[in-house]
């Protein structure tokens, strides 16, 4: 293989572990939108909100700061993730299949931590403080958390299957599945919230702060 060909390959890597972190940036910022949109009407209604409209003020007034703790919390993920990126692109095969068995259980665990923090601030946090609380609640939950998320993850795979085998034949029956599923998956989050902050509230202060 000529030299030239051999100096391109490291730089070329480097490009695509580059555009593929700016397109993982760009997904997390447009995920926590979306989750923050929906989350925080979600959690104004499942507070006894008393109408629809009050749910929706309540959302507009939030939505900076539950967009803005979607954005850190993104931003944590994707620079952590960041060098493991790097790393499999440049690996082969075997190795890239090693590196992830290795750095895909703390990728996991970090996202674990901070999976609350919208949902903390739309319940009236500010951005950095619903991280911050995201993290302290969150310990010793991790499993609970990864578990409930993967079991109603599954549930809602079989949903969508067995929905979009009638839905998908007719108009617009691709969108009414997909609303269906976000519907489930915000009921089951909000589920699994108000349960893991009900168990911290629960324990002492000096417990939940490592």
């Amino acid at each position: 293989m000529p030299r030239s060909s051999r100096r391109r390959r490291p730089a070329s890597r480097m490009f695509k572990a580059i555009s593929w972190a700016r397109r993982r940036l760009c997904a997390a910022f447009t995920v926590a939108a979306v989750m923050a949109s929906a989350g925080v009407i979600l959690i104004c209604v499942a507070a006894s909100e008393r109408t629809i409209g009050e749910a929706l003020r309540r959302s507009v007034d939030r939505w900076l700061a539950v967009l803005g703790s979607g954005v850190i919390s993104g931003l944590i993920l994707v620079l952590v993730s960041l060098p493991f990126a790097i790393l499999l692109l440049a690996a082969d095969r075997a190795t890239a299949v090693v590196l992830a068995l290795v750095f895909l259980p703390p990728l996991a665990w970090l996202g674990a931590r901070l999976t609350f923090a919208t949902w903390l601030a739309a319940d009236g946090r500010a951005p950095i403080d619903a991280v911050r609380e995201s993290w302290r609640m969150t310990h010793g939950q991790v499993l609970r958390v990864i578990g409930w998320r993967f079991a109603y993850g599954i549930v809602i795979a079989l949903v969508s299957w067995a929905l979009g085998l009638v839905l998908n034949q007719i108009a617009l029956g691709a969108a009414i599945n997909q609303a269906i599923a976000l519907a489930i998956e915000f009921g089951a989050t909000i589920a699994l919230f108000r349960k893991v902050q009900a168990d911290a509230r629960r324990l002492p202060s000096a417990t939940l702060a490592a």
